[in-house]
């Protein structure tokens, strides 16, 4: 059903398939749905551990992982990709996130995309931006799904935001960057 509703948002927006970001969403939904559909025996060595016992270890891992987020362009990132940047496992690195921000890193990474979407739809000039554009060069490629997370978590739609633009914020977001005083120099007003 998935991926028939998937070809069927493909066929009515094409444009879908040249967006990195949301090809890149499509496949790692892809691939978590073939994860969770086959079943492997569990590991012996995992199930043995206790998920406590490596707090000091998650937050290391939370600190790596956190900092790996800040320096890349998270649309690219992938849960493998933050894993072997970090040195760790899928399983201590989604301990990590859950002890800390109660979100799996999946869902850290979807709601950081989620407010730059809101961030960028502030900013844009409605005459020449749609929602559309903006969600999927945020990755989000199933719009309806896209507008009721952002609708959840922010208490209106997308083109709520993109009506009200905030023109400080837009300002903001093209002002060349601000120069400092040298020492002993007036500050620059």
């Amino acid at each position: 059903g998935w991926l028939l509703r998937l070809l069927d948002t493909v066929g009515r927006a094409p444009g879908l398939l040249q967006q990195p970001a949301a090809l890149r969403s499509m496949e790692a939904d892809l691939m978590q749905r073939i994860a969770a559909a086959v079943r492997f025996p569990p590991d012996e060595t995992q199930t043995a551990r206790s998920p406590v016992s490596g707090r000091g270890s998650h937050s290391r891992a939370l600190s790596r992982a956190l900092d790996f987020v800040q320096a890349v362009d998270t649309v690219d990132l992938s849960i493998p990709v933050l894993c072997e940047a970090t040195r760790v496992g899928q399983r201590t690195l989604e301990y990590a996130f859950r002890e800390t921000f109660d979100l799996s890193p999946s869902g850290f990474l979807r709601l950081r995309h989620l407010h730059a979407a809101r961030s960028r739809l502030m900013a844009a000039d409605r005459s020449n931006v749609a929602v559309v554009d903006i969600a999927y060069q945020e990755g989000f490629y199933h719009l309806g799904r896209f507008a009721a997370l952002y609708r959840r978590t922010f208490g209106e739609l997308p083109s709520q935001t993109l009506k009200r633009p905030c023109p400080r914020l837009r300002d903001l977001m093209t002002a060349p960057p601000l120069r400092v005083a040298k020492p002993g120099l007036k500050p620059l007003v």
